[in-house]
């Protein structure tokens, strides 16, 4: 091995560690009976949802945004095509998903705050939709 650990985390697992069921063969069997429903309850492997959102914006997505900066709501949808005016149809303006904003929403979900491009802007995405 090239690398050597130097870390310490070794060190972090040294307790006495003694099986469960030897100690428990010591206690008063109404005491047995409590401990081993605890045990079987804390031992017990249930799903942990680790993801809130697992959608994420992408082209051609609708996402209503919260400009943090202004407190302003806004409507948009990432699209390919560039467009030089910033017209809205049904209240939902297009913008170039190269462009700063399309940029800082791509790949995100529901609850994230970015910033878009270099400037001093944010924006936290209230909703998506396909």
């Amino acid at each position: 091995s090239i690398f050597e650990d130097k870390s310490k985390t070794g060190l972090a697992f040294t307790d006495n560690i003694t099986v469960i069921e030897n100690e428990i063969a010591n206690v008063s069997p109404t005491l047995r009976k409590d401990l081993k429903e605890t045990i079987e309850a804390v031992s017990k492997n249930d799903k942990v949802q680790t993801e809130l959102f697992k959608e994420t914006v992408e082209l051609n997505n609708k996402v209503k945004v919260k400009y943090l900066n202004i407190d302003k709501d806004l409507k948009v949808q990432l699209v390919e095509q560039t467009s030089n005016s910033p017209i809205k149809s049904n209240g939902i303006q297009k913008i170039n998903i190269k462009s700063p904003l399309g940029v800082a929403l791509k790949g995100k979900s529901v609850g994230d705050t970015v910033k878009i491009g270099n400037l001093d802007k944010y924006v936290r995405i209230l909703e998506i939709v396909k």
